[in-house]
């Protein structure tokens, strides 16, 4: 019994990895597939007309210029172990499950996830 129980562990902690890894390539990886480098990229975070130098600064802060390794090792570190924000003069921590951090609210991703649920349940259970 206590077998089949550490094979259900190590195949769920796999299944989450590949999740995981599914996951950061639908959001991360297919804009660089489809042609979008990190300059690019960047610039979606950025107001309008941006300088040159604003870009690459958002480039350097957000970490897509480095390589889809790292950027989803701190992904993953983020899901464990949370993630420290630079948001503009201060820092902000973000606890695990840190699933990113909202630059237009100012709030982790994960609060404003948990807090539509109820809604999004509502509306999928009254559609059926």
């Amino acid at each position: 019994m206590v077998t089949f129980i550490v094979r259900r562990l190590i195949a769920t902690v796999f299944l989450l990895i590949v999740v995981s890894m599914i996951t950061y390539a639908v959001f991360f990886l297919i804009p660089r597939l489809a042609g979008q480098n990190a300059y690019q990229l960047a610039t979606e975070y950025v107001g309008q007309d941006p300088t040159r130098a604003t870009v690459i600064a958002i480039e350097i802060k957000l970490g897509l210029n480095q390589p889809i390794y790292v950027q989803y090792g701190r992904f993953l570190g983020g899901l464990v172990f949370g993630e420290h924000y630079n948001a503009g003069p201060n820092t902000t921590y973000c606890p695990p499950p840190c699933f990113g951090y909202s630059f237009k609210s100012q709030q982790p991703v994960w609060p404003q996830m948990v807090s539509s649920m109820p809604v999004t349940r509502s509306c999928g259970w009254s559609a059926g």
